[in-house]
């Protein structure tokens, strides 16, 4: 139990690092960084992480849907609005849901018509 402690604080740890040195700071945690490193190592989540802020998802519970769905952070990070937010962000906030992506996922693109706007890449 000690040696499963252990590593659940040295992923918290890396986690915390991340979040600190990418600069994710105001997307996932704010001040209280160690519990929103918490709350995401406890979702199952690593390195992979990254990939999920790029896209907008603040919320691990929320990320964690997505991820158990089947749907790739690269699918939800397509910006939406003109480009205020991506369809990550707007799972996270509860503004869509994962049925909802699933669907549009499966369609092709969340967006309509419109030429693909990743939060990452710009149009692709």
């Amino acid at each position: 139990m000690r040696k499963l402690e252990l590593r659940h604080n040295n992923a918290t740890a890396d986690m915390i690092a991340m979040i600190d040195c990418d600069n994710y700071r105001s997307l996932i945690g704010g001040d209280d960084i160690s519990s929103s490193a918490r709350e995401w190592v406890g979702n199952g989540f690593s390195a992979d992480a990254g990939e999920w802020w790029d896209a907008g998802c603040f919320a691990a519970n929320r990320a964690a849907e997505l991820r158990d769905a089947g749907i790739a952070a690269d699918q939800v990070s397509e910006l939406r609005d003109a480009g205020l937010s991506s369809w990550g962000y707007a799972h996270s906030n509860c503004d869509v849901s994962t049925e909802q992506l699933l669907h549009w996922v499966a369609a092709g693109s969340p967006a309509t018509g419109q030429p693909r706007v990743t939060a990452r890449h710009g149009i692709v």
